[in-house]
């Protein structure tokens, strides 16, 4: 299994799997043979992270062959004919353009975020009777979204379209939900729970 091997002053190796490339991060003074011991232990880990899909990788500008739109797998087709990309069954169909497909796809998420995340949010915001100051879509690289509750700014994660309606719902509640509590306390989920009793199956779902 191919990685980038950094070297640092550190006591502990680390390991990131960044647009389907493994970072190992390992102390000065450590063996290869430890390093490759670390790597055939979490294998199967890095496997699975370098093939799912994160809409960042459309940054890359390599080329792609399937994308995941609302928890869906779906195969990428070019057409000449059409002048958006549309769904067609199994389907994501892309229309041949001048921009790279990388960048028509990017934009396309982008668009569909500011309808789907922006409606999820006047849904939470009419049934919790608030209003949030501010609301910022992006990629974002650990985090499915955050809530700066002094502000009322809310955070969400373009990645999250990968995901389903569901999950998206519950993240947005679940950002929302910080603004009367804002820690993760027994009050924070009892008040999840009043709203979506079934988050937690949601949540081991889309793992």
């Amino acid at each position: 299994m191919n990685y980038e091997l950094i070297r640092k002053n550190t006591n502990y190796i680390k390991f990131k799997v960044r647009n389907r490339k493994i970072i190992v991060i390992a102390p000065f003074g450590m063996p290869y043979e430890l390093i490759e011991k670390y790597i055939q232990k979490f294998k199967e880990k890095f496997k699975k992270e370098i093939n799912d899909f994160k809409i960042a990788y459309l940054l890359d500008k390599e080329p792609l062959s399937e994308i995941l739109y609302l928890g869906k797998k779906y195969t990428l087709k070019l057409e000449k004919s059409i002048t958006e990309i549309s769904i067609k069954d199994n389907l994501i169909v892309i229309p041949i353009v001048k921009e790279d497909i990388n960048t028509s796809l990017l934009n396309w998420y982008k668009k569909r975020a500011e309808d789907i995340l922006l409606g999820f949010c006047k849904k939470w915001e009419k049934i919790l009777n608030i209003n949030s100051k501010k609301i910022r879509l992006k990629l974002m690289k650990t985090r499915w979204g955050s809530c700066n509750y002094n502000k009322r700014y809310i955070n969400l994660n373009i990645e999250l379209l990968t995901k389903t309606m569901d999950f998206i719902d519950y993240v947005v509640l679940h950002e929302y939900a910080h603004i009367f509590h804002p820690n993760h306390s027994k009050e924070f989920y009892d008040f999840i729970r009043l709203y979506k009793p079934n988050y937690e199956i949601i949540i081991k779902t889309q793992r």
